[in-house]
């Protein structure tokens, strides 16, 4: 089974771990993570493996939900003048989580993927106490 690179048109497959290589597959060299292959054409495809996740420690996050869950709760943001002419927006429920901007549609255009990276920060970290904006609640994710 292949699991970093098959080249259409080539007979080259790059396998892990290397007990699978079959005998058609001709390569100057194989290293279980990195490595290189020099091709009949003369190109050489140099090439890396990402480890293979862990399902029980990585899962895919469901993104589409992190962006409405970051824009439903930016809906509620607070929008403050300072004093040198900039604003200032924060969702109260959110502490800690705010945007700057020279004009205020600036600040409010910043504040979504501002709570999507920390939402997405929780999330990766396992925190379970993100408020629920709407019907969204990632604290299930």
């Amino acid at each position: 089974m292949a699991s970093a690179a098959e080249l259409i048109g080539e007979s080259y497959v790059v396998f892990e771990p290397a007990e699978d290589v079959p005998s058609r597959v001709e390569m100057t060299e194989l290293v279980k993570t990195r490595g290189e292959v020099l091709l009949s054409s003369g190109l050489r495809l140099v090439f890396e493996v990402a480890p293979k996740a862990d399902p029980d420690v990585f899962k895919p996050l469901p993104m589409q939900l992190i962006r409405r869950y970051a824009r439903t709760a930016a809906d509620r943001g607070v929008v403050t003048p300072l004093e040198d002419g900039t604003w200032y927006i924060e969702v109260p429920r959110l502490p800690g989580v705010w945007a700057h901007g020279s004009t205020s549609d600036e600040a409010m255009a910043e504040l979504p993927s501002v709570i999507e990276e920390w939402a997405v920060l929780k999330v990766q970290d396992g925190d379970r106490d993100l408020p629920t904006f709407g019907d969204i609640n990632l604290n299930v994710i």
